[in-house]
């Protein structure tokens, strides 16, 4: 019983002991404060140029707090409507651009005020303006001018100007140029002058383009305009000068020293080598681009195939590049048109012994062919002198006559026309072959299908410029195509070089009726029985200058 009793009294006590302390933590609890806000903030200073765009960033304001988001918000500022901020981000942004004008404040002044909850601080900031020379500038000269190729150095090409509101002095450069060395500009007048005249040409650059930089002394204000310089075409007076050779001989080397022998025809391959055919030497001699000369193939008269001067021709007159890449040379002495390598491996094409016979290869017949061209296809053209004829040749070697037969004058078609020994041919832009008729002194025109007439030349010796027949040559020899589609023709009794246009307007370019070997402006240098003609790709004019013995340009 008294057991009993003392276990009910523990069981009280520990009732008793656990409320307790359950009611002094609750009280304790209730008890505790709330959470102090802290937001920590700093000042905030940068600097601007004056003149920005709105809504420019200025920087971004430094707060944080240890709870809650912070909102920004402008209290004041100076002057008003300056800047604004991002309520989230803190981000200060120019409102007003007009108000960061140096010379209206120096500075713009404010606070600002970062919250969280009804906690509050404010932060001061200082934007500080700074000062930007804003003078006007600009170049209001034009921007396109035009000179004349070859313009002497020294020659004003024109006189850029510009303007400002600024005190400071003007100072002008050539920022840059595509044609370097050719032009410059004067510093402190803007005046643009030529340096190099040899660089002011038409066909090889027609314009100049520079950037032109105007500057404020003292600044960094700067104005640039891209300016063009159009170069205008000046026809240019031809000038004979001698390329190579000089006395009659046989001589390989640099062209300096290099010696012909009645030069005949010209060619030029890709490489831009030249092929000469020599009459005296009976050789196809090799011009490279540096000015050596040597001798390809043969080098003593006779008849045989080889390579080079293990091979023999007599007395070639003509040289052409056929269109598979080999050289053609009519053999006139030999009645053979010959085939030759760059290597200097020559064969026979086509012909044989004197005769007038069509076939193929050697079973055919010439009598002193004398001039070669070709078409588009690889046939090849042979004036055929003492036959009086035209002869085709197939890439198969299939000789046939295209035109004439006899002596004569006669335009026609086929037989019916006839030809006083035609010299010279070369295929037209036209599709057309052009032959010097040389004792019928005219310049016959031939088409494909074998109709002969006359193109320039009425048969009477002279000299006369005109049109068509009007026009008058003495034995015209050599004939050629210049890089416009015009005719040359080198006049052997008249030793001068024609000009016919696809209308037949016949002028002289260069010589004076009278032999000779001088060099200088074309009117007025001399030639003696010029003969085959080659056009490069730049429009210069080789000339066979047979009894010069040497190898002349007009340019």
């Amino acid at each position: 019983m008294k057991k009993h009793l003392i276990s009910n009294l523990l069981l009280v006590s520990v009732v008793f002991v656990l409320f307790g302390c359950t009611k002094d933590e609750t009280e304790k609890e209730e008890e505790a404060p709330d959470t102090e806000i802290v937001i920590i903030v700093e000042d905030f200073a940068t600097a601007i140029d004056e003149n920005e765009e709105n809504e420019t960033s200025l920087g971004t304001i430094t707060a944080s707090a240890n709870e809650g988001d912070i909102t920004f918000s402008i209290k004041s500022q100076t002057p008003d409507g300056a800047v604004s901020i991002n309520p989230t981000t803190g981000e200060l942004l120019i409102a007003d651009n007009t108000a960061f004008d140096y010379e209206a404040n120096t500075e713009i002044t404010g606070v600002i005020e970062a919250k969280v909850n009804t906690e509050t601080e404010d932060i001061n900031f200082t934007i500080t303006i700074n000062d930007v020379l804003d003078s006007s500038l600009v170049i209001t000269s034009d921007s396109a001018f035009t000179i004349e190729e070859n313009a002497a150095s020294g020659t004003v090409i024109a006189v850029v100007t510009a303007t400002t509101d600024s005190n400071e002095a003007l100072v002008f450069s050539m920022e840059s140029v595509t044609v370097d060395g050719a032009i410059e500009i004067d510093s402190s007048t803007g005046e643009m002058r030529v340096v190099d005249s040899s660089l002011l040409d038409f066909e090889t650059l027609p314009e100049i383009i520079t950037t032109i930089v105007v500057t404020l002394e003292n600044t960094d204000i700067i104005f640039a305009q891209e300016i063009t310089i159009g170069l205008i075409d000046v026809i240019e007076a031809l000038t004979a000068s001698t390329f190579a050779g000089s006395t009659e001989g046989y001589v390989d080397g640099d062209i300096s020293i290099a010696t012909f022998n009645r030069p005949t025809g010209m060619a030029t391959d890709a490489a831009g080598n030249i092929y000469v055919t020599e009459y005296g030497n009976h050789t196809v001699r090799k011009i490279t681009p540096a000015g050596q000369v040597s001798t390809l193939v043969g080098g003593f008269n006779g008849f045989a195939d080889g390579t080079g001067t293990d091979a023999k021709l007599f007395r070639p007159t003509d040289i052409i590049m056929g269109v598979d890449g080999f050289l053609y040379v009519a053999d006139s002495w030999n009645n053979r048109i010959r085939k030759v390598s760059l290597a200097g491996v020559v064969t026979t094409f086509a012909g044989g012994s004197s005769g007038f016979v069509d076939g193929m290869g050697n079973a055919a017949k010439f009598n002193k062919p004398s001039g070669l061209t070709t078409d588009a296809d690889g046939n090849i053209y042979v004036a055929d002198l003492e036959n009086q004829s035209i002869r085709k040749i197939t890439t198969a070697g299939v000789v046939s006559t295209l035109a004439g037969g006899t002596e004569g004058y006669n335009n026609g078609t086929g037989s019916s026309a006839q030809f006083k020994d035609p010299r010279a041919i070369v295929l037209s832009n036209n599709n057309e072959l052009m032959v010097t008729d040389q004792f019928g002194r005219t310049v016959r025109k031939v088409t494909l299908a074998g109709v002969v007439t006359v193109f320039a030349g009425n048969g009477v010796s002279g000299s006369s410029d005109g049109v068509g027949t009007s026009s008058s040559f003495g034995v015209p020899n050599g004939i050629t195509i210049d890089n416009d589609g015009n005719l040359l023709v080198s006049d052997r009794s008249e030793h001068n070089i024609r000009k016919i246009t696809p209308n037949a307007e016949v002028t002289t370019i260069a010589g004076t009726r009278s032999s000779g070997s001088n060099d200088g402006v074309a009117s007025q240098a001399t030639f003696y029985n010029p003969a085959g003609m080659l056009v490069t790709a730049d429009g210069t004019i080789y000339i066979a200058d047979y009894d010069n013995h040497r190898i002349r340009v007009l340019k």
